[in-house]
């Protein structure tokens, strides 16, 4: 049985195991992918500000922390074209690119960044029904995050859930265990899943098979 619950840490972001972390430059830094809406007028830093209020689109400063995502895939990241020139939307020097061959194709202000996943950018434009996601990246805190650490986390651009596995006991249904709101019981705040997207459908079936 799978509870989930509306983080109620969503203003934090620790380097859990379920994000990337990095030491760049004597500095430790958390990555974290997240949906974003298929529209390049909507990409900001605020999508970002749902995870923790210091976090930005991802820039990058050193080959480490490139390497540190690869397993994330390709990425939208927070290099932008305006005033004819690239910068980082977090406003950070443009001290490290690594554009892919024949890159950028294109600069104008239409275009975001993605990491390709190889360590490599390219410019892309966020058009038709092909879904995206955007790396978010902020400075490490020495802070507690004791519910994040238990509990599986999914991120979108709207909102966090944090779910948990629950094991029906022995000689109870799933509805016994249902009709006694086992979830709430066992952890305060939580409700049973309920799905409603084909992405969440996913997520949840793959957190079983695990």
């Amino acid at each position: 049985m799978l509870n989930k619950q509306p983080s109620p840490n969503a203003t934090k972001v620790c380097c859990s195991p379920f994000d990337e972390r990095v030491e760049s430059n004597g500095t430790v830094f958390c990555f974290a992918r997240i949906a974003i809406p298929n529209n390049r007028a909507t990409i900001g830093n605020y999508l970002c500000r749902k995870l923790h209020p210091h976090a930005n689109l991802a820039s990058f400063h050193s080959a480490a922390e490139v390497t540190a995502v690869y397993s994330l895939g390709a990425v939208v990241i927070g290099l932008q074209y305006e005033f004819d020139e690239f910068s980082w939307r977090g406003g950070t020097p443009v001290d490290f690119i690594q554009w892919n061959s024949y890159q950028p194709s294109m600069n104008t202000s239409d275009a975001v960044v993605e990491s390709s996943g190889n360590g490599y950018f390219n410019t892309i434009t966020l058009q038709g029904s092909t879904s995206h996601n955007a790396l978010c990246k902020m400075e490490a805190e020495h802070t507690e995050c004791s519910e994040f650490e238990s509990c599986i986390l999914r991120k979108t651009y709207q909102d966090l859930f944090c779910y948990r596995l629950h094991a029906s006991h022995t000689g109870h249904t799933v509805q016994d265990e249902v009709n006694n709101n086992i979830c709430g019981k066992t952890y305060p705040g939580y409700d049973i899943a309920s799905i409603h997207s084909k992405e969440e459908n996913d997520f949840i079936v793959k957190q079983a098979a695990d």
